[in-house]
């Protein structure tokens, strides 16, 4: 038995002699840093990687205002150009009308015109003017 002892001694002090058991010793210590340090690490990455998306957020809620508010531009500008062409719509309608109306009294120019130019007197510079009509319905009798 003892050299069963001896034995387990002397390997024990082979495996410590070596440097093995103190590497088994602190294995789990040596285990638990490295996990720490990969666990900092993925952390580190995982806070840039949030800062990024924070910023890209940022960034895209910044955009989403600008075309909110180009798109609020735009219909403001639709509707003063709506605006503006029922505005003229109306003063192109109205010189219809006007145009219209004016061709109306030129046509009842022109009747009146041609009545008087029917009975107009082709006799110029006497006292007694008369117009061929009448002249004209004179004679018939």
């Amino acid at each position: 038995m003892i050299d069963t002892a001896t034995a387990i001694c002397g390997l024990i002090a082979v495996v410590f002699g070596a440097g093995w058991g103190s590497t088994f010793l602190f294995f789990r210590q040596k285990k638990r840093k490295e996990r720490a340090s990969a666990d900092s690490a993925e952390l580190d990455i995982q806070g840039k990687v949030i800062d990024q998306y924070e910023h890209l957020l940022a960034a895209k809620n910044k955009e989403e205002i600008e075309l909110k508010q180009e798109r609020n531009d735009a219909r403001d500008e639709a509707r003063t150009a709506r605006s503006n062409e029922a505005k003229e719509r109306d003063k192109v309608t109205g010189l219809f009308k006007e145009l219209s109306d004016a061709r109306v009294e030129i046509e009842k120019l022109r009747g009146t015109l041609a009545i008087i130019e029917y009975n107009k007197c082709e006799v110029v510079r006497c006292n007694r003017r008369q117009p061929p009509r009448i002249e004209q319905a004179d004679r018939e009798q």
